[in-house]
């Protein structure tokens, strides 16, 4: 599928989770929303929505990654990439409403697969923010908890964060909160408690 068709359809998506349910698409519903024929949305997606929203998944998704990496990476210390990935997260969340929507949406559907798509994206960010985080934080002489402890943290706690804070409305004063607040907590819980 050309880039501009694929592009149209996940905006499609975004535009129509909006208002109703993932549930509630179909390639049908795309057909009629995007202009595009019936055979070329299933050539180009076989299994249909789950192909579709698993595209518009790890497309969103591998995004945010590149985007959270680059903010670590052009920090020069442990504590400012940690604090310049969350800031950038946050920020994201704030100002990428309909991604961020999708992302919550989907993270609670029961498509095929999906789950196991979810996992290798999460492992993904995981090993190259741990591998970045970890040598920042040896040069900092600090010790950094192991890996899993620090998906916990930032795959698993970051993540809940967000999602209630997006189901109690998205109030952008109350994540400037959450966010001074939290970026405190997390750093001290990602050294070791020995240093």
């Amino acid at each position: 599928m050309k880039e501009s068709s694929q592009d149209l359809v996940f905006q499609k998506v975004l535009d129509l989770i909006e208002a109703q349910s993932l549930y509630d698409l179909s390639i049908s519903l795309l057909k009629k929303e995007t202009g595009l024929a019936t055979g070329t949305l299933y050539y180009h997606f076989p299994n249909g929505i789950e192909d579709v929203l698993s595209g518009l998944f790890i497309k969103i998704s591998s995004d945010l990654r590149d985007s959270l990496l680059q903010k670590a990476m052009g920090e020069n210390d442990f504590k400012e990439s940690l604090y310049a990935v969350i800031a950038e997260y946050f920020r994201w969340h704030s100002h990428e409403i309909q991604k961020s929507h999708f992302l919550w949406c989907v993270s609670g559907t029961g498509f095929k697969n999906f789950r196991e798509i979810m996992m290798e994206e999460f492992a993904i960010f995981s090993k190259q923010m741990y591998e970045h985080l970890s040598s920042k934080a040896q040069a900092s002489r600090l010790k950094l908890v192991e890996p899993m402890i620090l998906d916990a943290l930032l795959l698993g706690a970051t993540r809940e964060l967000i999602h209630a804070w997006i189901s109690r409305g998205r109030d952008s004063l109350e994540l400037e909160v959450i966010e001074k607040k939290y970026i405190h907590i997390l750093y001290n819980s990602c050294i070791e408690s020995d240093q």
